[in-house]
């Protein structure tokens, strides 16, 4: 083992003591049933659908108009040959265009 490796072995979790009690030290298998974020999108669009998901430079936007971005953007991507496994880089002002970016 290098001393690198071994700095690694004995630094990791040191954060745990701060964890609260009850709170896991691995997420395990957990991870594998946790949806992705796209499939969380599209539930909250279906059940919460009017609901303001969030607030841009003043403009409410709901959970059903930020799926619609979203699609929109994976459309357009789709659409230029872009397949899922590609690397795209973005460049966007901090405003709801980037949560539809970020969501698909």
């Amino acid at each position: 083992m290098t001393d690198t490796m071994q700095d690694n072995v004995e630094t990791d979790g040191i954060w745990f003591a701060s964890y609260r009690k009850g709170v896991p030290h691995d997420i395990g298998d957990e991870l594998a049933r946790t949806p992705s974020l796209n499939h969380m999108l599209e539930t909250w669009a279906r059940t919460y659908a009017t609901r303001e998901a969030f607030v841009s430079i003043g403009t409410p936007m709901t959970y059903a108009e930020t799926h619609a971005r979203a699609r929109a953007f994976a459309g357009f991507l789709q659409a230029r040959g872009i397949a899922k496994g590609d690397r795209v880089a973005y460049l966007l002002n901090p405003v709801g265009g980037r949560w539809a970016v970020m969501l698909r």
